[in-house]
């Protein structure tokens, strides 16, 4: 796994409570039946260089160590 940017989570809502427009893309890629939850992100940002991370199945915290490195690299 790599790292290929960072976002702000800003909320979760239950899929029936979603009051904005998903594209055809997130439809096709999400499941969005009844009694599921999707998280709201704000502020995706790309990293120029992508690096490697060994990370978890769900939203996980990055160490401020590699977060220094991988500016360092830029």
């Amino acid at each position: 796994g790599v790292v290929i940017g960072h976002f702000d989570l800003k909320c979760c809502v239950r899929v029936e409570k979603i009051d904005f427009e998903l594209s055809d893309t997130e439809m096709a890629l999400g499941n969005f039946l009844p009694g599921r939850y999707a998280w709201v992100l704000t502020n995706p940002t790309p990293l120029e260089v992508p690096f490697k991370c060994r990370g978890g199945l769900s939203i996980f915290r990055i160490e401020d160590s590699l977060w220094a490195l991988a500016e360092a690299i830029v």
